[in-house]
């Protein structure tokens, strides 16, 4: 069942409310998982990853206001092969897409769910 405009608009208010604390929680979530990429990357990665689970927020917020699942499936595709250059493996930025979706299903309410 497609979810009208205004219940993709309030769920999509309701990521953009959760976005900083989701980002952040997910970030420490990911390095206590992964203890060599603080010592790999340091505070400056931390950031970096706080920065990163924001903009996967901001662009998850974007495809369900649109109710395009499409969009954010381009952007994960996009973001994989950016952090590849990056050396950074695919299956970590799933691991942190999944991080995010659980999260933010902790504290968005939909009777429609998200």
């Amino acid at each position: 069942m497609k979810k009208t405009l205004a219940a993709r608009v309030a769920t999509a208010q309701q990521i953009a409310a959760a976005k900083e604390s989701v980002a952040a929680a997910v970030t420490d979530e990911f390095f206590e998982r992964h203890p060599d990429w603080l010592a790999r990357y340091g505070e400056n990665g931390r950031k970096r990853g706080i920065e990163d689970a924001g903009f996967h927020i901001d662009f998850l917020e974007g495809a369900i206001e649109t109710g395009s699942v499409a969009a954010f499936c381009d952007y994960a595709r996009w973001c994989s092969r950016l952090l590849s250059g990056y050396g950074i493996a695919p299956h970590f930025l799933a691991e942190n897409l999944r991080q995010v979706g659980q999260a933010l299903e902790a504290k968005v309410t939909s009777a429609e769910g998200m």
